[in-house]
C-alpha cells in the first residue's frame, strides 16, 4: 500500500482535526484537508526549530489566488497569552515568515515606554498601552504608537501633562505616535491590552491629545 494511503498522523494533528469534528485517519480525509494539516505541522515546526519553544495552532487559512491571500497559520507559544500573544506564519515566494518577533518585542518595549513616563504619572489612575506598526528582523521596535489612558479631566492640567509625556517620549527609537486618553473614575480598572479600545466609549471618555514624535514630524 503506498504511502500516501497509510501515512500517520501526529498527535497534534489528529488534535486539530477532531477539534474541527474532522476524520483522525489520513485515508479517510480529502486530498484538502491533507494538504492543509501537513502544511500547519511544517508550520508549526518551523516556529518551534526557529524559537526552541512549544507552539499551538490557533488558526489557518488557505492561500486564495483570487483575492491574494497568501496561506498563513495563527499559532501561540506554550507559556504565552492566547489571548494577546498569538504570531502569524505566513508562506510567500521566498518560503516561510513569522511574526513571532513581535510578540517578543512587545513586554520589552512596553515596560521601557511604562519606564519612561511612570513618574510623571504615578499620581493617577492610568494604564499604559502600545501598538506595534512595524519590527525589524532582529527584534528592534522601529515605529508603534503608545496609548495612554488615564482618569482625569480633559482641561489644562491634563493637557500639560499630556505635553509632558509627549516631550519624554517624542525622541525614542521606535515610537511614532502618543495618545493620551481622559476617562472618568473607574474606567480603568478592568482594562487590558486585549479590551482597552472597546471599553472606552463616548460616555466613558472625556477627551483625547495626539502627538506625533518628533522623527515622524
Amino acid at each position: 500500500m503506498s504511502e500516501l494511503l497509510t501515512k500517520e498522523l501526529t498527535v497534534r494533528q489528529k488534535d486539530i482535526l477532531k477539534s474541527k469534528d474532522l476524520p483522525q485517519q489520513w485515508d479517510q480525509l480529502d486530498m484538502s484537508i491533507q494538504e492543509s494539516i501537513e502544511s500547519i505541522e511544517e508550520m508549526l515546526q518551523f516556529l518551534e526549530q526557529k524559537y526552541g519553544k512549544t507552539f499551538v495552532y490557533a488558526g489557518y487559512k488557505k492561500a486564495n489566488r483570487t483575492y491574494h491571500d497568501e496561506e498563513s497559520l495563527l499559532a501561540y507559544a506554550v507559556g504565552d497569552d492566547p489571548e494577546t500573544q498569538k504570531c502569524l506564519v505566513n508562506r510567500t515566494k521566498d518560503g516561510l515568515e513569522d511574526t513571532y518577533g513581535w510578540v517578543l518585542a512587545f513586554p520589552v518595549f512596553r515596560k521601557k515606554m511604562q519606564d519612561k513616563v511612570s513618574d510623571l504619572l504615578n499620581d493617577n489612575n492610568y494604564k499604559l498601552f502600545t501598538k506595534l506598526l512595524g519590527v525589524s528582523n532582529d527584534g528592534t521596535v522601529k515605529a508603534s504608537t503608545v496609548v495612554v489612558v488615564i482618569e482625569t479631566a480633559y482641561d489644562n492640567a491634563s493637557k500639560e501633562l499630556f505635553d509632558k509625556v509627549a516631550s519624554r517620549l517624542s525622541n525614542e527609537e521606535g515610537v511614532y505616535k502618543i495618545l493620551m486618553y481622559c476617562v472618568a473614575p473607574g474606567t480603568t480598572e478592568s482594562m487590558a491590552q486585549h479590551n482597552y479600545e472597546q471599553i472606552m466609549n463616548s460616555d466613558n471618555t472625556l477627551g483625547r491629545y495626539s502627538s506625533l514624535a518628533s522623527a515622524s514630524k
